[in-house]
């Protein structure tokens, strides 16, 4: 079982909603799924709601990794990114990406989220540092 499919199961145990936030840190900071909520619940984050990103800022400090500054991409042609492309603009390494209510990992060029083939536009970009 992937750590997604791991995370989805738990989240469905939980009865949650609302929690790509929870499944993004989770994922990004490879980090288990209840401990993604305890500390996003610890930053504000009500049960079965989203949060804004001072939440998730908050809670990726007090789990000892920081956010690096907001990088807002854009295509050559000028449009914005898609989970489907916004790989090919981050090839390595661990970040958190956000459209219009909605957050999901992007672990070295790999949208980790189950809206992966959505065509959401990628607002910003923030990498995760241990």
């Amino acid at each position: 079982m992937t750590p997604i499919e791991h995370a989805i199961m738990t989240r469905m145990e939980m009865n949650e909603t609302n929690d790509c936030s929870v499944l993004a840190v989770a994922m990004a900071c490879r980090i288990d799924y209840h401990l993604s909520h305890v500390a996003l619940k610890m930053a504000g984050r009500k049960n079965r709601q989203g949060v804004f990103p001072e939440h998730i800022k908050k809670a990726t400090e007090n789990l000892g990794f920081t956010l690096g500054p907001v990088i807002r991409p854009k295509q050559a042609n000028g449009s914005k990114y898609t989970p489907r492309t916004i790989g090919q603009q981050f090839p390595a390494g661990r970040y958190l990406a956000f459209s219009r209510g909605h957050v999901f990992a992007l672990i070295d060029g790999e949208a980790q989220d189950w809206h992966k083939g959505r065509r959401y536009h990628i607002i910003k970009v923030q990498e995760i540092k241990e």
